[in-house]
């Protein structure tokens, strides 16, 4: 069965890699990619299933919605979205997380 039969993504990519990330999707029609979301509580509200970092803010926006989330926490030097998806998991809200640091193929 063909993956975007039924799919359709929104990928906020920022605006240095928003060139990037559409010739990477090949410009499928399926896929929309965006360096920003003004309106994040529409894509939100109409998706299955959310792919996001473990900022704060994202963590509590989701928190909101009750989706079932993938975070990939940003590896950085304090770690804190690492804690951060840890400390939402504790709490049992409808998530997982990656604990290792994805490698894209380039």
């Amino acid at each position: 069965k063909d993956f975007w039969l039924n799919t359709r993504l929104i990928h906020q990519s920022g605006p240095a890699d928003e060139k990037m990330f559409l010739a990477r999707y090949n410009n499928n029609p399926r896929v929309e990619v965006t360096a920003y979301l003004n309106k994040i509580w529409e894509a939100y509200q109409w998706s299955d299933l959310i792919v996001a970092r473990a900022g704060a803010s994202t963590l509590a926006e989701l928190s909101c919605v009750g989706k079932p989330c993938i975070l990939i926490p940003l590896q950085l030097a304090d770690a804190h979205q690492v804690s951060n998806a840890v400390e939402l998991e504790k709490k049992g809200r409808p998530l997982s997380y990656y604990r290792k640091i994805l490698v894209p193929k380039v």
